[in-house]
């Protein structure tokens, strides 16, 4: 209710329902259970480091363990 006349139904980028109550971004949540480690937001939270986090942008670049380390915390959020 707080947020009633401020919360659009839908989101603009893609035109999905948008409620407090829906999931949202899965990438926020598999930045939370890495510990920040492996998300492409980490790079417009703390811009100054943006090159250290362009990795994650794509995982092109990413080490392997980052990649089992980004899965294992995606499987987890999934389960």
């Amino acid at each position: 209710r707080l947020f009633a006349g401020i919360l659009s139904e839908t989101r603009p980028m893609d035109n999905m329902r948008l409620h407090f109550d829906l999931p949202q971004e899965d990438e926020l949540a598999t930045c939370l259970l890495t510990g920040g480690r492996f998300s492409p937001y980490m790079s417009l939270y703390f811009m100054r480091d943006e090159q250290e986090y362009r990795q994650y942008q794509s995982f092109r670049s990413a080490s392997v363990a980052d990649i089992a380390m980004w899965r294992k915390s995606f499987f987890m959020l999934l389960t």
